[in-house]
């Protein structure tokens, strides 16, 4: 079976449920190719245990190898944020343009800075999703 087939498995194995199977298989696969794919569905079996501190290292590493894919950067702003740390959030470069990925990055600096109690950059971050659409009755 190729990497391709393996990481099709365990992401079937994530999305039917089975957090033990995916875990196993996304451990093995991060083992023999360390590449993003891999190391963001560690993290994301991580954290759909409930364990997002365990998945910060396997997101940070995904997002080291795919810097420009704001979707792995999502993905690790929420883990950093349900792990209790949102001032890394706030530490992140802030996003460029007005893609969905970019969207929920500014959403998660918001979420961010409310758990921080950093009124200004909550408001910056409201302020560019406000400024991107008019949709967002938050904003």
């Amino acid at each position: 079976m190729n990497q391709d087939d393996r990481l099709a498995e365990a992401v079937a194995a994530l999305n039917h449920g089975d957090l033990d199977g995916a875990r196993k298989l996304a451990e093995e696969g991060a083992a023999v190719h360390a590449t993003a794919p891999w190391q963001h569905l560690l993290g994301l079996v991580h954290c759909r245990r409930g364990d997002a501190a365990a998945g910060v290292p396997h997101l940070r590493a995904a997002v080291r190898l795919e810097p420009a894919n704001l979707g792995l950067v999502v993905m690790l702003a929420r883990a950093l944020i349900d792990s209790g740390r949102p001032q890394d959030v706030l530490a992140m470069a802030k996003p460029a343009g007005t893609s969905p990925a970019a969207l929920a990055l500014w959403h998660s600096r918001a979420e961010a800075a409310a758990a921080m109690g950093d009124a200004l950059a909550e408001v910056d971050a409201w302020t560019n999703i406000a400024s991107a659409t008019q949709t967002d009755a938050r904003a």
